[in-house]
Formats: C-alpha cells, sequence, structure tokens
C-alpha cells in the first residue's frame, strides 16, 4: 500500500480538519531526519553510524592481529618470554622467568610446566621465522593483511631472526606508520563531508570551510586541505561505490521485519546515506513498514543546546576522538602550532617536482605561481603567498635553497651530540625530540634524504614508532591498575616493585593478550614494574604540578582537561589524590558560576563586558539565596568565568551558521527544523557578542521568518486543497485559481510568485507531514 493512500486512510480516520486545525498541533509531526530534510550541519554534529567501523578497519595496520584467537601456539609466547640470542638456552632462561609468572593463568601455567616446551624451540621458531620472511615479500598478500598480521609477527620475531627479518620489519613498520596516518586524516574527513557528494561545488565548499581548523591539527590532514578538489573528487566516488553497496545490501534485507534489522537499518538510514538520493525513498518506505510492527529507532536530539554541550561539532571533538585512538597504538600525532615556512614550501616544492637535484628559486616559485591561488584561503599558506619583496618576488623561495641545505646539516651536527643517534639509531629519543623530528620529517623527508645522502627519517620514525608503542603499553597498563595499586612516594621502593608485581600478575590473566608489548610487559614483570613505577611516578608528578599551577586560576578548558588526567591517576599517591579532590571542588564552583550565567541569558539580560555581568550577578545573588557563597562572595572572579564561557557560545554558534551556504554574506538556505534553535540561540546572545553574531543572527532570523511565512502558506494550502493536491497538476490547477484573487495574491506572494515550485515544495512537505503522523499514530 502506498504511504499516500494510508495517510489519506488515516487522515479520514481522525478527521482531517482537526489534524491541520493549529499549525503547531502538526508541524510537530515534521520531525528531522536526513530523510526529509536537507541540513549542512547534520553531519558535522551527529557521527556517521560506520565512522567507528572505518576507522577500527584503518587501525586494524596498528592493532594487529588478535593475540588470543589467532595465536594459539606456545611457540610465540616462548619467543615472547625468551630474550634475543637466548633460543639455544630456552630451558635455563625458562626456569628463571616462569619462576614468578608461572601461576598468570592457564596459557603460561602450561608453558611453564611443559618439560619438553624447548626440545624444539629453537627449530620451532626459526621456521616460522623464515616463514614470515617469505610472506613480507609476496606482493600476493595484501597491505592490510601484512599491517594487521605479519607486523605482530615481526615484534614476536624480528629480535631472535634480525637477519631474516630485519630489513623487511623495518620497512612494512614505517609502511604501516606512514599509511594508517594518512588514511585516518582521510577517513575523519569523508565523514564530515557525507551529504555533499552529490555537488562537487558543496563539498569543496565544506571542505574549505573545516580546514579553516582541521588544517592546523595535523601535517596529513593540511596536506589534504591543500589538494581539496582531488579529496573531494575521490570523496564522490568512495560514496558513489558505498551507495551501491549499501543499494545491494538494503534491497535484500528491507523485507526482514525483526527489531533487530529494523534498528540496524535505519541507523543506517538516518546516519549513513545522506549522500544516497536513490536510497531515501526506499529509507522511508522501511520506517513505516517497521513503525507497523512496533519497530522505531529512536534518533539522537536534532536541536542543539550550547549551554548543555558548549562543543558539539565533529571538527573538534571527533579529531579529538580519533588521534587518542591513535595515540593509544603508539602514534602521537602532532599539530601545527610550531612549523617553519621553510619546512611547508620544502614540501610543497618536493611533492610536486620530480628531480634528482635540489630545487632552487626557480622551481620554488613555478610551484607557489601554480599553487598559490588554491591554497592560500589556508591562513598558515597565505602569508607564505603574499609575502613578497620589492621586486615582487616571494621571500620564502629567495633563501630555500641554501636555507634547507644548512637546516639539513644543522640536524646531522645536533644528532652527532648528546646520545650520538647518528651513529646508533636504535637508540630512544626523546618525546619531545619525536614530536620536533617527526613534523620536520614529514614536511623535509626528501630534503633530508637528499642532503644527507642517507634516509635519517626513516631511523626517527622507527625508533619514535617503538617509544609511543611502549608509552601506549605503559598508559594501558597505568590505567588497568588505577584504584587498584597505591604506590609510596618513594619511587626506589622495594615496596612498590613487590606490590606492582604482584597486581600486574593478577590483571594479566586476560589482559596480556591486549597487545603485543602488554604481552611482553606481563611476561616480564620486574621489568615492567621498574619501568611502570617510574612512569607512573614521573607522570604523577608533572600532574601535580600542573594541578598546583591551576588551583592558583582555574577555569572551565583545565577542568576539562585535568579532571580527565585524574581518573587515570589520582589513586596511586595520596597527594595526587588530594589535589585532585581540590580540583573537582574548584571546578563544581566553575560549574555553578557558568550555570548562574545561562540563568542570566535566558532572562533576556546582556553580558557582554565585565561591568553588565557583576550589574546581573549582583542581581541575582541577592534576589536567589541558593547560589553558594563562592559564587556570589568573589563576583569579578564568577564574572570573569561567566564571559569566558560567553565567549565560547557565540564561537560556536557562528561556527555552526558558517556551515550554511553563504552567497554575498547572505544565507541562501537554512532548513525549518533548525530555525526553532538558531533563532532562540541568536536571541539569548547576540547582544553579548555584537561583534561576531550581529550580522548573521540578522540574516537567521530574516531566513527563517521567510521559510515560516512559506510553511504557513502550505499547511493552509493543504488545508484548503485538502485531497486535491493528490498530483502536482491537481496542484497547480488549483493554486492557478486561488492566485487569480488580487487580494489572496497579495497575502500569499511567496506562494503565488512561482507556482510550480509551490507545488512542488507542497507535496514534498504534506509528505513529511504523513510520515510523521504516520509514525506517532504507530507508536
Amino acid at each position: 500500500m502506498s504511504l499516500f493512500v494510508k495517510a489519506y486512510i488515516l487522515l479520514n480516520l481522525i478527521d482531517i480538519k482537526t489534524v491541520f486545525s493549529k499549525n503547531e498541533d502538526f508541524l510537530d509531526l515534521i520531525n528531522y531526519s536526513p530523510l526529509n530534510e536537507d541540513d549542512s550541519l547534520f553531519p558535522l554534529t551527529h557521527r556517521s553510524a560506520l565512522y567507528d567501523l572505518r576507522l577500527a578497519y584503518q587501525l586494524q595496520k596498528l592493532e594487529l592481529e588478535n593475540l588470543w584467537y589467532n595465536y594459539k601456539h606456545d611457540y610465540y609466547y616462548v619467543a615472547a618470554m625468551l630474550a634475543p640470542g637466548r633460543l639455544s638456552y630456552c630451558q635455563n632462561d625458562m626456569t628463571k622467568i616462569c619462576t614468578n609468572i608461572k601461576n598468570m593463568n592457564e596459557r603460561v601455567q602450561g608453558i611453564c610446566t611443559s618439560k619438553t616446551i624447548c626440545n624444539h624451540a629453537y627449530n620451532e621458531i626459526m621456521t616460522k621465522i623464515k616463514k614470515t620472511a617469505q610472506e613480507l615479500s609476496d606482493e600476493k598478500i595484501s597491505e592490510h593483511d601484512k599491517c594487521n598480521k605479519l607486523q605482530m609477527r615481526c615484534f614476536l620475531f624480528e629480535r631472535h631472526g634480525m637477519q631474516y627479518l630485519n630489513e623487511k620489519c623495518k620497512k612494512l613498520k614505517e609502511s604501516c606508520y606512514n599509511k594508517v596516518r594518512m588514511e585516518v586524516a582521510r577517513t575523519l574527513l569523508y565523514d564530515i563531508l557525507r551529504g555533499t557528494s552529490g555537488d562537487s561545488g558543496s563539498c569543496i565548499g565544506r571542505l574549505k570551510n573545516v580546514c579553516q581548523l582541521l588544517s592546523q591539527q595535523s601535517p596529513e590532514l593540511l596536506t589534504l586541505c591543500m589538494d581539496y578538489t582531488k579529496v573531494c573528487n575521490e570523496f564522490i566516488s568512495y560514496s558513489q561505490e558505498e551507495c551501491k553497496h549499501f543499494g545491494t545490501q538494503f534491497l535484500s534485507k528491507q523485507e526482514i521485519m525483526t527489531e533487530e534489522n529494523c534498528i540496524k537499518w535505519l541507523k543506517i538510514c538516518y546516519y549513513v546515506i545522506p549522500d544516497c538520493q536513490n536510497l531515501h525513498s526506499l529509507c522511508r518506505s522501511f520506517r513505516i513498514e517497521c513503525s507497523e510492527k512496533g519497530f522505531f529507532y529512536n534518533s539522537k536530539e536534532h536541536n542543539f543546546d550550547l549551554f548543555k554541550n558548549p562543543s558539539t561539532d565533529l571538527d573538534e571533538t571527533d579529531i579529538q576522538h580519533t588521534y587518542e585512538k591513535l595515540h593509544d597504538l603508539g602514534i602521537h600525532v602532532t599539530g601545527l602550532e610550531k612549523y617553519s615556512e621553510l619546512q611547508v614550501a620544502n614540501f610543497l616544492v618536493q611533492e610536486y617536482l620530480v628531480q634528482e637535484y635540489y630545487p632552487g628559486y626557480l622551481q620554488c616559485k613555478k610551484i607557489f605561481d601554480q599553487k598559490c591561488s588554491s591554497i592560500q584561503y589556508l591562513e598558515p599558506i597565505k602569508q607564505m603567498c603574499t609575502s613578497k619583496d620589492s621586486r615582487n618576488l616571494y621571500n620564502v623561495c629567495h633563501d630555500m635553497y641554501a636555507g634547507t641545505r644548512n637546516y639539513c646539516y644543522s640536524l646531522q651536527s645536533k644528532l652527532k651530540q648528546g646520545i650520538w643517534f647518528w651513529w646508533y639509531p636504535d637508540r630512544p629519543l626523546s618525546k619531545e625530540e619525536c614530536k620536533e623530528y617527526l613534523l620536520v620529517c614529514y614536511f623535509m623527508h626528501k630534503a633530508i634524504t637528499y642532503w644527507l645522502s642517507y634516509d635519517l627519517c626513516k631511523d626517527i620514525r622507527l625508533v619514535c614508532y617503538q617509544a609511543g608503542l611502549e608509552r601506549a603499553a605503559n598508559m594501558a597498563l597505568m590505567k588497568k591498575l588505577n584504584r587498584k595499586l597505591t604506590l609510596e612516594n618513594n619511587p626506589e621502593s622495594s615496596n612498590n616493585q613487590k606490590n606492582c608485581e604482584k597486581v600486574l600478575i593478577q590483571e594479566c590473566k586476560h589482559f596480556m593478550y591486549h597487545s603485543y608489548y602488554i604481552l611482553y610487559s606481563c611476561l616480564h614483570p620486574k621489568e615492567a614494574c621498574k619501568n611502570l613505577t617510574t612512569f607512573v611516578n614521573s607522570n604523577s608528578k608533572d600532574l601535580e604540578k600542573n594541578l598546583k599551577d591551576t588551583l592558583m586560576d582555574p577555569d572551565y578548558d583545565k577542568c576539562k582537561k585535568y579532571k580527565k588526567e585524574c581518573h587515570k591517576l589520582e589513586f596511586y599517591f595520596q597527594s595526587t589524590k588530594k589535589l585532585c579532590g581540590e580540583l573537582n571542588t574548584a571546578c563544581k564552583n566553575i560549574d555553578e558560576a557558568i550555570l548562574l550565567g545561562v540563568n542570566i541569558l535566558k532572562k533576556g539580560s546582556d553580558l557582554y563586558n565585565e561591568s553588565s555581568c557583576l550589574k546581573h550577578l549582583a542581581e541575582h545573588c541577592r534576589q536567589n539565596s541558593s547560589y553558594s557563597h563562592t559564587v556570589c562572595r568573589d563576583k569579578i572572579k564568577t564574572c570573569n568565568h561567566i564571559l569566558k564561557r560567553v565567549s565560547a557560545y557565540c564561537t560556536q554558534l557562528s561556527r555552526y551558521l558558517s556551515h550554511y551556504e553563504v552567497s554575498n554574506n547572505h544565507i541562501t538556505h537554512i532548513s525549518y527544523s533548525r530555525c526553532a534553535s538558531f533563532k532562540y540561540h541568536c536571541k539569548l546572545l547576540k547582544s553579548s557578542c555584537p561583534g561576531s553574531l550581529n550580522n548573521i543572527c540578522a540574516e537567521v532570523e530574516k531566513k527563517c521568518n521567510n521559510t515560516s511565512t512559506q510553511t504557513n502558506e502550505l499547511n493552509n494550502l493543504i488545508k484548503a486543497f485538502g485531497e486535491g493536491i493528490s498530483t502536482h497538476e491537481k496542484c497547480k490547477k488549483k493554486l492557478h485559481k486561488i492566485c487569480e484573487n488580487s487580494t489572496t495574491k497579495q497575502k500569499m506572494n511567496i506562494s503565488c510568485t512561482n507556482i510550480n515550485n509551490t507545488c512542488k515544495h507542497l507535496i514534498d512537505h504534506l509528505g513529511k507531514i504523513c510520515h510523521g503522523l504516520a509514525l506517532k499514530i504507530f507508536k
């Protein structure tokens, strides 16, 4: 049965005049979903249901195969237990190693009590090493499988078979490291670009908008933002293939009316397929069919509330979520707060020029002439493109040849000092050195290799990746042991070591399968606890120092940051626990101050400077005894917190509105369902942030008023026409007749101006109402 027929029967059952008697009654039926209305903000505030799956697929290259399911053979664990060069001394070494860990779990107990485990250990492990070496060279094995499967075997075996695996494993690790960083950045952008695959211009417009922030979050994102046309073309192709895939799957699943299938596919319909226009009607019909069976998917709240969640943009929260996942896997992504023009200039020139000699001014100028018009929309690049000398020559290109040469030689000299990394490239670099050198290597890899005649950056990446993996393992263990292990303030205390080993062995029963470095730590608890207690002590001391500084002048952002750190560390030391408790108290006072500011705004008061804030705060404190003495006692400090948050609210609202299509500084489209939220927030905030919101909020009000007028006209027409609008031709005929009356034409100016367009909107509008009504009735 068609939706229109169903809707018509339903409308007759409950009396169409009753349904349409008051606009507000049935306008509520137009509940937003991506199936009914285009909305630029939706993909930026709601993560795709498949985003985590896509991200997980990329991260598999670093998460590696699951030890529990894929590494059943005992010799893998023997390899992890024994030190390099000790396979021939298996029995003697295993006896010592098993002393502390033999009761960890059944697997370890079985290995430690076996009298024959070492008889064939050497031959078994060497056979697996040679097989791994062959597979690393096998071009039939995909890059994804090599990263996911063979990388784990590299970790397990390379120490015992350096002559077979060393160079091959290094090459694989570096390739997986670079590939994952870039593909994760691409996955992040693709999710933000949902809904734009039908129009290259829309895709480029949104990408350039979000890139103003994202381009400074990682070098990979900067690279993608500089090549936005290519990114959008690839995204459109990717989306088309994905839509075909979903279409094929959906056709085979849409007849299955089970709760599980309905929830699964309605979730996909809401959050995944804004780019699949051909599937929208299928999704709408499927939603009705599911609702008839009593199965509904409650989507996330569409209308936002800045005061409840002041930062919900995916270009802010998802990048943090994504790079935290990478960090947990040993990759620390560095933002671009500090980088030189020389680095970016090298990247641009080396990326687009293929030549053996190092480019000079003319080659640099050629690339900048070609690229600047398209990339100088990015603030970090604009200065390089516009900074020219009196002869109109690019300043950044003048010293590029000599500057790059000198930088590379100075880097070499630096690495010959200290730990002598130049001579011993397996020695660890500090966290800060990795942060600096990894950024340099991203932008200047080719230049450094050219000038030093050696691929120094490969060594830097591998050493920093290794350090990151070890640090990630320590972080995972630190989270796991928090609340279960208490340490004395003396880091050298024998009790700390003893207690750590005891708790670690207990927790490793299942946790040892988490990753290779966790496995290694569990199998060597004495070494692991020595490193872990030092790591926890160092992190706790850093946190305590930051907490002491924060408590002198706390604010909302510091609270958000250090409360998360406290969650990881507060129970190891009593001193840390005490400071975290003080932070919680201070943060509660700040939250109360911010809530008070919101209440002031909701009463229609302005909070544009300290003077206005103090005036309203004094009045509120006088009238409301429920507010704490702390908030009302130090009014200047309270106003400082309030005004910072108000500024953040205004910035966020301004950014939300910037996502809508703008032509000649005018908003050309804003969805009906968004208007209530935007008008509400504009009303509360525009007087408190006049510089940033006055113009754009005036545009919102104008556009929303027009949309509201048009919607009311459509509603009136529905009431007047009844079933007479079942087809486009009937609608046109009716509307032409009504618009012949000059008085009516004047009242219904928008609808009568373009009758063809009005009828298109009218039928579409009725369809939304029918969907909403049917869903409400079935519910």
